[in-house]
């Protein structure tokens, strides 16, 4: 069953949800947004090398092993990226069991730029060419989350936010997914308009957030 992973915290020891780290060493330890940016929390099994981003440490981890059984011709100071790199700055806010299932997000800017939807979009490309190079396959798809208001009244804003839930995608090590990702802004679009030409005199808002959700897929006979 999916579930968020614990991680050991920095500062106290403490075994704390992932997805509550950052804002438990915020709150409780008076870190900087820096300072928990810069956080190892993750290391390679092979080489022990410590990474502050999951996919980034499962990335490494399969170029790290070892070719044969007992083979240690690899040294201890591999390097394969730094492990501090930030793919396009999605971050990771779920986790399920064995890595099944991961949720991405990444923070948008509060304005309803289309072009700046685009290039976010965009950015997901690094997270999915590492995470499917640690699966069989995967299907994936994006998640937006933003408010309308009234082209008449601008003061009248969705509350909650809307969330846009885009067609999902099969993705393997060959798939073009610079082409698959324009497709998904095709759809985002699409999706948009949909909703603004209810004839109820909604028009975009601002862009809040885009998760990006991804899930082993394993084709029949593999």
């Amino acid at each position: 069953m999916p579930r968020n992973r614990k991680r050991e915290c920095p500062a106290c020891f403490k075994q704390v949800r992932s997805d509550v780290l950052k804002t438990h060493c915020r709150i409780k330890h008076g870190m900087s947004d820096d300072q928990i940016d810069a956080l190892k929390n993750y290391s390679c099994k092979y080489c022990k090398k410590h990474f502050s981003r999951s996919i980034n440490c499962r990335y490494h981890e399969l170029h790290c092993k070892p070719r044969k059984p007992g083979d240690v011709s690899y040294r201890h100071d591999f390097q394969f990226g730094t492990g501090t790199e930030r793919n396009g700055d999605f971050e990771e806010i779920f986790q399920g069991f064995d890595h099944t299932l991961v949720v991405y997000r990444k923070q948008l800017a509060n304005d309803n730029n289309m072009d700046n939807l685009k290039i976010a979009v965009d950015d997901a490309i690094t997270i999915l060419q590492k995470e499917v190079a640690v699966r069989p396959g995967m299907k994936w798809y994006f998640v937006l989350t933003l408010t309308f208001k009234k082209a008449a009244h601008e003061e009248e804003v969705t509350d909650p936010p809307v969330v846009l839930n885009m067609r999902p995608k099969t993705g393997f090590v060959a798939t073009n997914y610079e082409r698959h990702l324009n497709e998904a802004m095709e759809d985002i679009t699409e999706k948009i308009d949909s909703f603004e030409s209810t004839g109820s005199g909604w028009i975009v808002d601002k862009f809040q957030t885009l998760d990006l959700k991804i899930a082993t897929y394993a084709p029949l006979g593999e």
